[in-house]
């Protein structure tokens, strides 16, 4: 899998790991099982060293991010949760962050493998029930502390939600169409996204979302 942007390019199947890391303000919302680290752990920025290659976009689905990245060879290796201080006025916030490893180098520990499959379906509903604001990066990879030459780490930030889910009613949530503010409560569609994130064969993208003909095609 490479990446593909107006900035990077023919990286060919170097991306060993692929992190998505999403950013809540509600500790509440923190899945349940993952693990804690303390907050003076990884305060610096993932992308310090990295290059952008998706800008911030907001509202971008996310719904066949775990289907796609199985279908590569893509293994869950790894959840966890961090505070994060809060910074220019704003409020602390955690991190969540699940780590996938192409299949040849995923070794996740025995308590990780005891709960993933767990873990699995909540980072489903994560991505299936929300929009994000979404980023993303390709940084160096590090193994151990020593880089590895020709190896890259796909870091993909979420951080806005907008959900999808009415959680009272546990339905889509019903908006008016682009352009319309009135009109009978039956014209009212689903809201969704029109940009969604896609790991391909080649290419980690925001695309246009494809309609339900182009799925059947």
């Amino acid at each position: 899998m490479q990446v593909q942007n107006q900035s990077v390019g023919g990286i060919g199947q170097s991306v060993r790991t692929v992190g998505l890391q999403f950013r809540f303000t509600n500790e509440a919302l923190i899945p349940a099982l993952i693990r804690a680290l303390p907050a003076q752990q990884g305060s610096r920025s993932n992308s310090a060293t990295g290059q952008e290659f998706i800008t911030p976009t907001q509202d971008v689905g996310v719904a066949d991010a775990l289907a796609e990245l199985d279908g590569l060879g893509y293994v869950l290796v790894d959840a966890f949760y961090q505070p994060r201080p809060a910074s220019g006025g704003g409020k602390p916030a955690y991190i969540v962050r699940f780590v996938f490893a192409r299949k040849e180098f995923a070794e996740p520990k025995p308590a990780f493998i005891n709960i993933r499959d767990q873990v699995r379906l909540m980072l489903g509903a994560m991505l299936q029930e929300s929009m994000w604001a979404t980023q993303a990066y390709i940084n160096p990879l590090f193994v151990d502390h020593e880089l590895v030459e020709g190896e890259f780490a796909v870091m993909v930030n979420m951080t806005a939600r907008t959900p999808l889910i009415d959680p009272a009613t546990g339905r889509s949530i019903m908006v008016w169409p682009r352009g319309e503010r009135s009109g009978k409560a039956s014209d009212k569609v689903a809201l969704a996204a029109e940009m969604e994130l896609r790991f391909l064969a080649d290419s980690i993208e925001l695309l246009p979302v494809r309609c339900e003909a182009d799925v059947a095609a």
